[in-house]
């Protein structure tokens, strides 16, 4: 008799434990926050970093405001390498304007100059370089 109070005392328990898990707690799920902080220039791949040597980025502003950004590249591999540059430009840290993207073939170890020209006036910006898809 004890050993089956026991057994109905250790079910009751079981059963207790799983009810409990079937409460829903709808807390919000918080998204991770960024350690690294954005550069003028972004590879979207490791690899095509590793397989450019890039100056730094040149950006002039015109007397109407708008920017000017030149990006010398070189390809460091003995095969043409197929790019895709996309550029943001910003004015007090809002995006005014996209443009992209603009394919760039980059001959075995060769130099090459990339541009972009806003067509608003823009204080900031940020490229992002990508193999062609």
């Amino acid at each position: 008799m004890l050993r089956q109070s026991a057994i109905q005392l250790l079910v009751l328990a079981m059963g207790a434990g799983l009810l409990s898990g079937c409460v829903q707690d709808n807390s919000p799920a918080y998204g991770r926050a960024e350690k690294y902080q954005r550069t003028h220039l972004q590879f979207g791949d490791a690899t095509l970093e590793g397989n450019t040597r890039v100056e730094p980025v040149t950006a002039n502003r015109d007397q109407f405001g708008l920017l000017h950004v030149q990006i010398n590249i070189r390809s460091t591999t003995n095969t043409q390498q197929y790019v895709d540059c996309f550029i943001t430009f910003l004015r007090s840290g809002q995006v005014v304007e996209k443009l992209g993207p603009k394919t760039v073939t980059l001959k075995s170890n060769a130099f090459d100059t990339i541009t972009f020209n806003s067509t608003q006036p823009a204080d900031d910006y940020f490229v992002d370089l990508d193999y062609a898809k």
